[in-house]
């Protein structure tokens, strides 16, 4: 018991040290956005074929991947982002009348490739349109400034918390110091995609889709710490 009392003692009196030594602080969010023009557009496509034999939907697939490649390298794309990943056979099932019963075999695989020239957009689009077995799995925009604009925008960002965390601390009649951490969340300065994917619409019956690049905007968000200050001036006054 007397044990126990002593390490709570100790405890408590470390803890009244910290709080004594703590460094009065503010921490804001800073946002920033940057609007680009894309040059850039990536593509993701998924082969898929299926028979009843395997080694005849084998055969098949990589005839339409050879074909599917040379079409693409063709264009006017990056080479370097041309990739195949997620290469897959296997059984093809189907359910009938509540049971599970095999329904030939599949192969399948992904490729994905960035096209460096926006203009070509339609003529790939027909292109991959007569392979039989493909399917467009998303379209979407970036710029080769992507990096750069992020560096910039990461500034802005850092300088819309410091004028955030002035405003604050000024309301409190207080000022702000030096920054005490700088944390910038993994997902910062990621191009946003997802919500700028390809806008794709059909002007007439039977025309080639057409497409709207607009903008693309990329976000930098930072967590700035500041030590807190007392307002010298105010006091005086």
């Amino acid at each position: 018991m007397k044990i126990t009392v002593s390490i709570f003692c100790l405890f408590l009196s470390f803890f009244a040290k910290s709080h004594e030594h703590q460094i009065p602080s503010i921490e804001v969010i800073g946002n920033a956005v940057t609007q680009v023009s894309p040059d850039l557009i990536h593509w993701s496509v998924k082969i898929n074929n299926h028979g009843y034999k395997l080694d005849d939907v084998a055969k098949s697939h990589q005839v339409i991947l050879g074909q599917t490649l040379k079409l693409i390298k063709q264009q006017a794309i990056k080479q370097d982002t041309l990739q195949t990943t997620n290469m897959d056979f296997g059984e093809k099932t189907k359910y009938q009348q509540n049971n599970r019963i095999n329904d030939g075999y599949f192969a399948s695989t992904h490729i994905s490739f960035t096209l460096s020239d926006i203009e070509q957009y339609q003529s790939i689009w027909m292109m991959l349109a007569k392979i039989e077995g493909l399917s467009i799995e998303s379209v979407n925009y970036d710029s080769t400034q992507r990096i750069q604009i992020q560096n910039k925008t990461r500034i802005n960002a850092l300088q819309a918390a410091r004028t955030k965390a002035i405003e604050m601390a000024s309301a409190l009649e207080v000022t702000i110091g030096d920054p005490i951490s700088i944390t910038e969340p993994s997902s910062g300065g990621i191009m946003n995609r997802q919500l700028n994917r390809l806008a794709m619409s059909e002007s007439n019956p039977g025309s080639l889709p057409s497409i709207s690049t607009g903008k693309i905007d990329i976000q930098i968000q930072v967590h700035v710490t500041f030590e807190l200050l007392k307002n010298i001036n105010m006091n005086k006054g």
